[in-house]
């Protein structure tokens, strides 16, 4: 939704500077430079805009390596993916909302440590912490089992 918005604002914004810049410069010649200019960034904008959450993690974090994922019942899921950086991105939902968090963890031989109370803070669809294995990972605690994806 901010992507959309973000875009019609940066249009809106650009038509209204190219239609007051024609109507103040039009005997000029510099006018043919600004509009061209204008014209570029809101082209940027609006590609830039509409990539997507997914292109601004992978940027910001690095390249993922692995994603795992948990079904509880028919309509929860929970989604983790570890970065190389340390770093994981949560994603758990319902049928008619999802919340996102950043957090770091820390592997230590086949156990998996999540930080930022990713138990409480996921109403109880993730662990605290996981025992690692190439398919599955097994919570240690409460929490959902996850089906371990390599990317």
């Amino acid at each position: 939704m901010f992507f959309v918005l973000s875009t019609v604002l940066l249009i809106v914004l650009a038509l209204w500077a190219l239609i007051r810049m024609v109507v103040k410069y039009e005997k000029k010649l510099i006018s043919k430079s600004w509009l061209i200019a204008v014209s570029c960034l809101v082209v940027a904008g609006t590609v830039f805009s509409f990539l997507g959450p997914s292109v601004w993690l992978r940027l910001r974090l690095g390249a993922p390596v692995v994603e795992a994922r948990t079904h509880q019942g028919q309509f929860d899921t929970g989604v983790i993916t570890l970065y190389e950086n340390n770093t994981y991105y949560e994603v758990t939902g319902h049928i008619d909302f999802s919340c996102s968090r950043l957090g770091e963890y820390t592997i230590k031989k086949d156990t998996l440590f999540l930080g930022n109370d990713a138990f409480e803070k996921s109403g109880g669809m993730l662990a605290n912490s996981y025992l690692m294995s190439d398919s599955v990972w097994v919570p240690i605690g409460k929490g959902g089992r996850l089906k371990v994806r390599k990317l």
